[in-house]
């Protein structure tokens, strides 16, 4: 969650350009080739390439392709809602009909998930749209609840509060809630345009995959992997000190590192995934929290554990508690180590961008809200299909 709450490094770096004049010398042409295998790389990366491999230790899933006209429309859609100084809150028609299109040929994956009353999270090949949740007044209030509910006071505690309340935002249990996230999130909008710009290898779907309940985002983590070996893990949601997490961390570090050579060694040694990778990756996991409610300091059982994804170890990635270059010699050769966060970070707000601090401290900048576009998928969505009129 904290790629979109922190600024970050971009797929693609951008530099001023003086087209007046030539080109003296190779630095544009070098940053130009570097942005372009790093895209590469990350398209090399995508769900397709490393889930049939641990399917049975993740989450299931389902894809649906998206085509580039899909994406198209999507892309429309992001450029019309918050292409302009203050957020455009409804759509148009011209966009509202492809769109409730696509949703109609989504809607059956959907429901192999919320038919008995279940859920799930829904993205795209490569990343999710975990952002979109900040341009809804839905954010706020279920913020407030969380912290209501939990007696949070203190700035850690209410931290903690919006990261689970974003996440339980991403909790799709119809197919309108499914494109207001994906038309609303510039972490989709990047991703569609660096697929767009390789359109020679484009492979892009719309991913559901099953919800679990209970999870929360105290208990997520980033390992890190170099030449097949685990050299490093943090928690993702870096800024968060949580007591349960601190008291446990010897235990989770130990189970989840003993769960790797277990299960992820043996899985993705001589793949293809292996060969892209140079056995360098990195694998997000999630522990249930029920894995902690009891006293026992043993291993934790395999069934409390996920394989969230598989993704890219490079300058891009999210280190959480690691720095990519100061612990550069650890990465690439450990031992390992998990770092957790001890104690609260003073003033974490400082390390959040404005619209999430905003929301920290109980307001909100309805400008940025598109609640009247999800309104209107909500009222297309549940007509039923011309086709299904007879």
């Amino acid at each position: 969650m904290l790629q979109q709450i922190q600024s970050g490094i971009k797929l693609r770096r951008t530099a001023t350009v003086d087209k007046s004049a030539p080109h003296i010398g190779t630095e544009a042409l070098e940053q130009e080739w570097e942005a372009d295998k790093n895209e590469n790389y990350y398209l090399d990366l995508g769900l397709e390439q490393w889930l049939p491999f641990v399917h049975d230790i993740s989450f299931a899933t389902t894809s649906i392709s998206l085509s580039q006209d899909d994406a198209k429309v999507i892309r429309a859609c992001y450029r019309h809602l918050h292409g302009h100084a203050v957020s455009v809150s409804s759509l148009p028609e011209s966009l509202l009909l492809p769109l409730i299109a696509l949703g109609r040929r989504l809607q059956p994956a959907l429901n192999r998930y919320t038919a008995d009353g279940g859920s799930a999270f829904c993205k795209l090949s490569g990343r999710s749209p975990k952002d979109a949740p900040l341009h809804t007044a839905r954010l706020l209030e279920a913020h407030s609840e969380r912290c209501r509910q939990c007696g949070a006071t203190d700035n850690n505690a209410r931290l903690s509060c919006l990261f689970d309340a974003a996440l339980e935002l991403m909790r799709v249990r119809n197919v309108a809630h499914c494109l207001w996230l994906l038309i609303n999130s510039f972490r989709i909008d990047e991703d569609l345009d660096v697929a767009a710009r390789h359109a020679d290898r484009w492979e892009q779907s719309v991913v559901f995959r099953s919800w679990w309940p209970g999870v929360s985002t105290d208990l997520e983590f980033r390992m890190f992997v170099s030449a097949g070996r685990p050299t490093g893990m943090t928690q993702y949601n870096h800024l968060v000190h949580s007591q349960r997490l601190a008291s446990n961390a010897s235990r989770i570090g130990s189970s989840l590192l003993a769960y790797y050579e277990a299960h992820l060694r043996p899985r993705l040694e001589g793949t293809q995934f292996a060969t892209l990778t140079n056995g360098r990756f990195v694998i997000d996991f999630a522990v249930h929290p029920d894995a902690l409610a009891s006293e026992s300091d043993g291993a934790i059982a395999d069934e409390f554990v996920r394989v969230i994804e598989l993704n890219c170890f490079y300058e891009a990635t999210g280190m959480g508690l690691f720095d990519y270059h100061k612990d550069a010699d650890q990465l690439n050769g450990g031992p390992f180590e998990l770092r957790v966060r001890t104690e609260p970070l003073p003033h974490a707000e400082v390390k959040m961008e404005n619209e999430w601090r905003t929301l920290l401290r109980g307001e909100s900048d309805t400008r940025r809200h598109t609640d009247q576009a999800w309104r209107q998928l909500e009222e297309q969505l549940t007509q039923p299909a011309p086709s299904d009129l007879g």
